[in-house]
């Protein structure tokens, strides 16, 4: 989210970043957050797409994923503010929640036969069509990911018209370097799973 006040001790403002070396900020803003509803829309997204991402990732790439595409979405968000002449604070997860749903979106794409991910075609079925979601086991989970992937398809239109507060270019940062993240991760296991089978 975009805020027009400088009272915010640790909010991404590339201004402040820059001049005063606080590159901080780009830390600390991805964990401070605008009010109570802003805090629980966050974090109800990161619980339902994170939870899923961190089994088929681990713990330890999970919370890099986190960071590295908030990172990004802080510096994305920065730099596109420097560039308008737009002096803004930017506060929230979100940057980094759009990562993991990217690094998500990709993970299941990319693993089809259920090795790690699940089959896309029942997870896209159960995403898109929420009685379908009702009837499967933790069918209850699967139509609260639904919602979630509602609220994030809304906040990107809600954000297209600038004016709303939220910082769609964190939005767009954390989403792409969260599709990046992924496919570096499946090269990776790409690369030792011919080592295991030329070995």
């Amino acid at each position: 989210i975009t805020l027009d006040v400088d009272g915010w001790e640790g909010g991404m403002n590339w201004n402040l970043m820059i001049r005063n070396h606080q590159y901080y900020r780009l830390i600390t803003s991805m964990f401070l957050h605008a009010d109570i509803g802003h805090l629980v829309g966050n974090m109800f997204c990161l619980a339902l797409y994170g939870g899923r991402l961190e089994k088929i990732i681990g713990h330890v790439r999970f919370i890099l994923c986190y960071f590295v595409t908030g990172l990004f979405a802080g510096l994305v968000s920065a730099l596109i503010h420097l560039a308008d002449g737009d002096i803004v604070i930017s506060i929230g997860a979100s940057g980094a929640i759009f990562g993991i749903a990217g690094t998500l979106i990709v993970m299941l794409v990319a693993d089809p036969d259920n090795r790690k991910g699940g089959n896309i075609l029942n997870a896209i079925a159960c995403y898109m069509i929420p009685f379908y979601a009702l009837r499967q086991e933790g069918g209850l989970r699967t139509l609260l990911r639904t919602t979630a992937i509602v609220i994030l398809i809304e906040n990107i239109i809600y954000a297209a018209d600038g004016s709303s507060g939220v910082d769609n270019y964190a939005h767009m940062g954390g989403l792409l370097s969260g599709l990046v993240f992924a496919l570096v991760l499946c090269i990776s296991w790409y690369r030792q799973d011919n080592r295991r089978v030329n070995a």
